[in-house]
Order: C-alpha cells, then sequence, then structure tokens
C-alpha cells in the first residue's frame, strides 16, 4: 500500500489537533493554578479573620477583667456582700456590648463575668466576680474543716493535704511525705510547703479530677449532659441530676483580711494593748467600766478569740458588735483564710466548727434580707448563741480583697459557625493599690461555659 502521499496531505489537520489538545492542557492547568490560587487565597483570609476573632475575643476577656475592676474600685462599703454591686448583677456583667471602636454599627464583641455560685441558693449562675475569701484557704485550714467540705475528701486524703504543706517528712497515719512520691513511676518530692494553687493539689497523693472538680470538669456551675449520663462520657458521674462540687469550688490559696476596723484604722490587740490605747479605740462605743474589764479579764491568760469579750459580766451582745470590727488578738497587718460569713456558699459555712445546717440556712436568710451592710461579725449573734460565736470567731471575716474573676469575651461567627471565644478566670487583689494580678489562666479549652441561646432572657 502507498501510504506516502496521502499522509502528507493530511498532516496540517493533524498539527491543527495536536495544537488544540496543548492548548486545552495549558488552559485546563491555568485554570487549575487560579482554583488553587484562589481557593489558598481564600483559606489564608479565612485564617487571618479567625486569627483576629480570636484577638479581638481574647481582648474582650482582657476588658471584662479591667471593668470589673473598676465595678469594684466604686464599692465603698467596708463590708463585703450582697449588698454590693459587685454582686450577682445580671445588667451589668451578663452579656455585656463593647462598641466598636472604629465606630461600626454593630458591636466589637461581647463579654460575661459569672461565677458558679449554684451553692449558694441553687442559682446555676451568678454574675460577676467571686470572693475569694467566701472559700476555705488550704493553707490554714484546721483538718476537721477540710473533712466537712465533701464526701470525697476522706481521711487519708486530709492527711495528704497537711502532709504535703507542713515542713517536716514525718507523715500522718495515712498521709505521704517524699517516701512515698519518689517511689511513684514518676518521681517527685513532698512540697512541704503552702500550696500554691489549688491545682496543686492533683500532685497530693488521694486526689483526683474528681475529688478536685467534683462532676463539673469544664468548671461553669452547670450541669451539663456529660455531667449526668453515668458512666457514659466523662465525668464519670452518678446521674442523680445534681452536680456535685469539687474542691477547686470550695478553695482558695489567696484569701486574707486586712487588721484594720472599719474606718481604716489599726485595730486594737485585747491581749496586748494598755488601758488608755484600749480607751482611744474604744471610748466612743462602750463604757469606761467595760474597757477596764478588758484589762482586767486578761490576768489569767490571754483571750483566745475576740469573742471572749462576750463572756465579761459587763458585754452583752450589743456592747460587743459596736467594737467587733476594732478589736484583734494579732498584731500582723494581714490575717490569711478568714471565711467571708456574708458571702460564703452553703458547704463552706457548714465547714466551720460546730456549724449545724439549720444555722447555716438561718445565716443565709438573714445576710439575704438585709437592707444594710452587715459590716462586723457580730451580726452572727442574731443567729447563734455566744458558744457557737466563739468557736467560729477566729476564723471568720466580713470583708473581702482578693477577688476571682472569670470572663469569657466572644465574637459572632458571621460564617455559620459557633463564636470564636476566650475564656479566662483571674484572681485580683483588690487592697493593693492599684490592684494587683495574683493569678491567671486561660480556661479556653474547657469550652464555652453556658449555652447562647436566650443569654439575654
Amino acid at each position: 500500500m502507498r501510504h506516502g502521499p496521502a499522509s502528507r496531505d493530511q498532516a496540517p489537520g493533524t498539527r491543527r489537533g495536536i495544537i488544540l489538545i496543548v492548548v486545552l492542557w495549558v488552559f485546563a492547568g491555568l485554570s487549575l493554578f487560579m482554583y488553587s490560587f484562589l481557593h489558598g487565597a481564600r483559606v489564608e483570609r479565612e485564617i487571618s479573620a479567625g486569627a483576629a476573632d480570636r484577638l479581638r475575643a481574647q481582648a474582650l476577656a482582657n476588658s471584662a477583667v479591667e471593668y470589673t475592676i473598676a465595678a469594684l474600685l466604686e464599692d465603698s462599703t467596708a463590708a463585703d456582700g450582697p449588698w454590693d454591686i459587685w454582686y450577682d448583677n445580671r445588667e451589668r456583667f451578663l452579656d455585656v456590648a463593647v462598641e466598636d471602636p472604629a465606630g461600626g454599627r454593630e458591636p466589637f464583641g461581647r463579654f460575661t463575668v459569672f461565677k458558679s455560685d449554684y451553692l449558694v441558693d441553687n442559682v446555676p449562675l451568678q454574675y460577676g466576680p467571686e470572693d475569694e475569701a467566701g472559700k476555705i484557704h488550704l493553707n490554714t485550714a484546721t483538718r476537721d474543716m477540710l473533712l466537712r467540705l465533701t464526701p470525697r475528701v476522706t481521711d487519708a486524703v486530709v492527711d495528704a493535704i497537711i502532709d504535703w504543706r507542713d515542713a517536716d517528712e514525718v507523715p500522718g497515719s495515712a498521709g505521704a511525705e517524699s517516701n512515698y512520691y519518689l517511689g511513684l513511676a514518676k518521681p517527685y518530692r513532698c512540697k512541704n510547703a503552702p500550696f500554691e494553687s489549688v491545682e496543686e493539689l492533683l500532685y497530693v497523693k488521694g486526689v483526683d479530677a474528681m475529688v478536685l472538680y467534683g462532676e463539673d470538669w469544664n468548671r461553669n456551675g452547670l450541669l451539663d449532659p456529660n455531667e449526668n449520663d453515668g458512666a457514659e462520657t466523662d465525668p464519670p458521674d452518678n446521674a442523680d441530676g445534681i452536680l456535685e462540687t469539687g474542691l477547686w469550688h470550695l478553695c482558695t490559696v489567696h484569701s486574707f483580711d486586712l487588721n484594720v476596723s472599719e474606718d481604716g484604722q489599726p485595730r486594737v490587740n485585747i491581749n496586748t494593748a494598755s488601758l488608755p490605747e484600749l480607751q482611744s479605740v474604744l471610748g466612743d462605743k462602750v463604757s469606761e467600766e467595760q474597757i477596764r474589764e478588758i484589762v482586767v479579764g486578761r490576768v489569767n491568760g490571754p483571750y483566745p478569740s475576740v469573742a471572749a469579750l462576750l463572756f465579761l459580766p459587763r458585754w452583752d451582745n450589743a456592747a460587743f458588735q459596736a467594737v467587733a470590727d476594732r478589736v484583734t488578738i494579732v498584731d500582723t497587718a494581714q490575717i490569711p483564710g478568714l471565711v467571708n460569713v456574708n458571702t460564703a456558699p452553703r458547704q463552706v459555712l457548714l465547714a466551720l466548727p460546730g456549724m449545724t445546717e439549720d444555722i447555716a440556712d438561718a445565716l443565709i436568710v438573714q445576710r439575704a434580707q438585709s437592707s444594710e451592710p452587715l459590716d462586723n461579725i457580730g451580726w452572727l449573734l442574731n443567729v447563734m448563741d455566744r458558744t457557737l460565736f466563739a468557736q467560729i470567731a477566729n476564723y471568720i471575716t466580713v470583708h473581702a480583697n482578693p477577688f476571682s474573676i472569670q470572663a469569657v469575651g466572644w465574637v459572632p461567627n458571621t460564617r455559620g459557625l459557633p463564636p470564636v471565644y476566650c475564656r479566662i478566670w483571674t484572681v485580683v487583689d483588690m487592697s493593693a493599690s492599684p490592684p494587683r494580678v495574683l493569678a491567671l489562666k486561660d480556661l479556653s479549652s474547657l469550652g464555652f461555659p453556658y449555652p447562647l441561646e436566650g443569654i439575654s432572657d
């Protein structure tokens, strides 16, 4: 067969077909390149927008802390409790819109300051900062106080806690010192020094997440579905419809009271002050005879607490209430670990020596109904007798200085996704000038703390 001449006649068409195929491949390649470029640009834009939103959320959470500090600085009452503007104030601390600094019509974002005070009056959430003096101090609490906090805190756990914070290497009957901890798979020494955070408890023998956080592993104070489904998901709850709390909600390492009276003047030590010193501080409140009784009464030994004044012949409840915030038995400028009976939840009140459920409930009702600030510990004599008051007097106050602030700032996501948020927890010492941050943690990994639906209802 002769193919030569026929092939030459078809060559131009064949070349044109090949060129067309090449052009189509080039076009397809360029299209794929452009698609990849545009997709990459879109991804980068979304990543940039997400990063910007995260920075905005962080700024909003930080703003919430500063906003709360400003509210605390407005508080002019000497005693701290439910009457204060910072105490459970929905209008002030819930879903606060922050204006766009660029002047846009939409808010820059929103924030909420909340606390899990379901232990006070069975309200799931309250809004505002939390008084750290409403908790039990890990470094000053007695053995009995620790034992009364939650059923999960056993004798063995308390022994281990005390061994961790004391200075020696002598273990309690069921406790642990360095010999135990050095034998662990990942060994470490017993601290033998005060706790610096409540989370440090996780290093202590017998303390696990259930002891520390109870069923509230995300620390929001709400009974979430996974916290009420038994062993189906963590935490391993009992599915009883009640949120079990842990030591994280009930304990602190930050609380202290300033050893000054309601007007900021140093208190007078009833064990060491001279008669003229006592007269100078107390003379406008009680009689000369009552003041002299203080000096005479300490001849047989120092007073164990300021409540001892109640057992002097001329002293009644009214006299003690008149001077309760002006007297002391210690000379230190700060007294760590005193529990604020104006803010402490029921579980903390029940940890105080000799406290009963009936008296704790009466105390909570009294402080909630008070139209005036309860400005010294003497008001407790309205709900308990002198004997019980004398048992707890060395452990209580009506003042707050460090506050914890749990804040969440968020930016609504315009792409139909959940909001971008930042959740932080910080402790601020309001007795310092300016206020001083004592602790700061980012809790964003625990999730958004509550359902946004109906937040403003």
